[in-house]
C-alpha cells in the first residue's frame, strides 16, 4: 500500500493520486528518498503558463526589430534558445495566436500606423511591412481589417471611421 507522511495515495481503481502540498494542485505520483532516507513527493514541473517573461519578451523584441525581413518559426525559436515545436507552443500559450499570426498582425498594424502617418503608395508601405509582394498585403490587409488598403487610408485622411 503507498502511504505517505500517513495518507493513502491510492485511488479505490488502484493507480496513485496525491495532492502536494495538501490541498493543492493533483500531481503525477514520484517518490523520492531525500538525504535522510524518508520518501517525499517530487514534481515534473512543465510551464503551463507558456514562454518565461523575459524570453517572450526578447522575442517580441526581435520581431519588433526585424519585421521588414523574413521570419521563421526557426528563427525566433532561435532567439530564446529553444526547439521550433516547442517554443510555438509556449508562445501560443503566451500571446494566444501562433507566432505566424503574431508576425503578421504586427505586420499589419506597422502598415496601418505608415498609412495614417505617410504620403507613401500602398506598395511600398506593404513592402516595408514586410510582406513579399503588393497582393500579399492587400489580401491579408483586407482579411484582417476589413477594408483594403486604399480605402483604410481614405478613411483615415478624411476622419470618417
Amino acid at each position: 500500500m503507498a502511504v505517505l507522511h500517513g495518507v493513502d495515495l491510492r485511488r479505490p481503481s488502484g493507480s496513485t493520486v496525491r495532492h502536494w502540498p495538501p490541498g493543492g494542485r493533483q500531481i503525477l505520483p514520484g517518490i523520492e528518498a531525500n538525504r535522510e532516507g524518508r520518501e517525499e513527493p517530487f514534481l515534473r514541473v512543465a510551464h503551463r503558463a507558456g514562454l518565461p517573461e523575459y524570453r517572450l519578451k526578447r522575442v517580441l523584441d526581435y520581431v519588433g526589430d526585424n519585421l521588414a525581413s523574413d521570419l521563421s518559426v526557426s528563427q525566433l525559436a532561435a532567439v530564446v534558445g529553444m526547439s521550433p515545436h516547442y517554443f510555438a507552443e509556449l508562445f501560443r500559450k503566451s500571446m494566444g495566436c501562433t507566432p505566424h499570426r503574431y508576425v503578421v498582425l504586427q505586420r499589419i498594424e506597422r502598415a496601418k500606423q505608415c498609412l495614417r502617418e505617410s504620403g507613401r503608395s500602398v506598395t511600398d508601405v506593404g513592402l516595408d511591412a514586410g510582406f513579399r509582394n503588393p497582393s500579399h498585403f492587400a489580401r491579408v490587409f483586407r482579411q484582417i481589417v476589413g477594408s483594403s488598403p486604399s480605402l483604410f487610408r481614405s478613411l483615415r485622411i478624411d476622419g470618417t471611421e
